[in-house]
């Protein structure tokens, strides 16, 4: 039951009309701190959290969702002791993602959200003991005691007219623990227990630091509407972005897709990743065009990153290593065309799909390997591609990819099947093609960490017409992946 002094139970009375009222529609702990350069003006620190959620699978309770929450405080205060003005928790991490397949479950751990366009008051000057209010009035108040803001992602529940309807949603409290942004995420990867709205949200917040965030979750990185949107139309400075991520290759394992996107974009992306390796779940860092600092784990545990945003560049941090589960890519709709290494000159080839055409300009060093046992192949698409099995995504992909074997399906193969790509080196290797939009990212991966390349290693160009070029400029073995990559237009 609740208990209110007379003061606060008016109040109450009027933010239960807003919570009401919608409108249409045991982890190890560790701690990194690095500097990133920003593309504002203005500095800041940000942390992100890789977390291990406490709480076994088909058997989630509140009392697991308790246990999480003092994680996050633990977490909340050590970011604040290192000086974060934001932290960012992963999609699910509260819950585990048992519940977005089973309503019954979904329902029962489901909160309500304060309307952050509605009375602007802070949950943590509530008193109540709430089940489905509960989990919002403690990220308020760890918000709020710490003076930071705080993006955690939850179930939502939401009753328009006599239906109740579940949300998957991220929700900002500033400072003083007030709601001040919540994102219902579009693309719903299965989930079958939640809803989404007609429409993609757009959701932004202004900080006092003078930056501008967009909101986004997981899935919705692969899209044009509302992530491409959130920059090209609303001029965020940085996106906050919880997954749980799934791990796919050859293009699309966590932080590489996070870091092609946030070096695409040219904008500054906070990740914030559940971790569970062994279901292919595991990525988190912060990202910005020319550097970031990147984590996967190939064991479970939780890592704190808290990384100042703004000010002088410094060196790209990747610790990144293999041993987590990928699913794999059907190739079948690409061209594929194994790179020629006849004699070790410099080659250039060329490879079509659709009338979208690919140019490759390489020169390979094997070094001890013979040539018969290295498989480097062109993959070239343009093409619809179904995700998830509703959304419809354009695809245009101009890549070269190591191959465990001559078929399409042996380029989306298990790192360990083309090991050796971990002992040949690129002396010379260009990419280049035009594109029918704007929405293409440099797509780089390394067999040596299973992790993004540095962004030094490369330079991303386009000239006009929307004609891109990626040219490696590293001297390391292990290239994995390497390719102009866009999708979602």
């Amino acid at each position: 039951m609740l208990s209110y002094t007379l003061p606060a139970l008016m109040t109450i009375f009027a933010i239960v009309l807003y919570l009401f009222y919608v409108a249409p529609v045991p982890p190890t702990q560790e701690i990194q701190k690095v500097k990133l350069k920003s593309m504002t003006t203005n500095s800041f620190y940000a942390a992100v959290v890789e977390f291990s959620p406490k709480g076994a699978l088909h058997n989630i309770t509140h009392n697991a969702v308790e246990e999480n929450l003092r994680e996050y405080q633990k977490f909340t205060e050590q970011a604040k002791s290192l000086g974060a003005d934001i932290i960012v928790f992963p999609e699910y991490g509260l819950t585990t993602i048992e519940p977005y397949n089973k309503h019954s479950l979904a329902l029962e751990l489901s909160q309500f959200v304060p309307d952050p366009d509605g009375l602007k008051i802070s949950p943590c000057d509530l008193e109540t003991n709430e089940l489905d209010l509960r989990v919002v009035h403690k990220l308020s108040c760890l918000a709020k005691q710490n003076r930071i803001y705080l993006v955690a992602n939850l179930i939502q529940k939401v009753i328009d007219k006599s239906e109740m309807l579940l949300f998957n949603t991220n929700v900002v409290f500033d400072r003083n623990g007030k709601v001040i942004a919540r994102y219902r995420k579009f693309h719903l990867f299965g989930e079958i227990a939640l809803n989404h709205t007609d429409i993609p949200d757009i959701t932004t917040f202004i900080t006092d630091f003078g930056v501008t965030f967009g909101v986004i979750t997981c899935f919705d990185l692969m899209f044009r509407s509302p992530t491409v949107d959130l920059v090209r139309k609303f001029n965020v400075d940085a996106v906050v972005f919880p997954t749980a991520w799934f791990s796919e290759l050859p293009f699309l394992t966590a932080s590489q897709a996070q870091a092609a996107w946030a070096a695409g974009m040219k904008v500054s992306l906070l990740a914030s990743g559940i971790n569970n390796p062994k279901d292919g779940s595991t990525g988190t860092g912060v990202y910005q065009p020319g550097a970031f600092h990147t984590v996967m784990l190939s064991s479970s545990g939780s890592k704190l990153l808290v990384s100042k945003v703004g000010g002088s560049q410094e060196q790209s941090s990747v610790e990144t290593s293999c041993g987590f589960k990928t699913l794999s890519e059907n190739l079948t709709s690409y061209s594929i065309a194994a790179l020629s290494l006849a004699g070790g000159q410099p080659r250039s080839e060329t490879l079509c799909n659709s009338g979208f055409c690919c140019h490759v300009h390489f020169q390979l060093e094997l070094g001890v390997e013979k040539s018969d046992d290295v498989r480097y192949s062109m993959l070239v698409l343009s093409d619809e591609r179904l995700h998830a099995g509703q959304y419809k995504s354009k695809m245009q992909v101009c890549a070269i990819v190591a191959c465990s074997g001559p078929e399409k399906h042996n380029c989306a193969d298990d790192f360990s099947k083309s090991t050796f790509s971990k002992r040949v080196t690129f002396k010379y290797l260009t990419i280049e093609a035009k594109f029918s939009n704007d929405q293409v990212l440099p797509n780089t991966l390394s067999a040596l960490n299973c992790g993004p390349l540095k962004p030094a290693y490369y330079y991303f160009t386009r000239d006009i017409g929307n004609h891109y070029s990626l040219k490696y400029i590293g001297n390391e073995t292990g290239l994995h992946t390497f390719g102009l990559y866009s999708h979602g237009f």
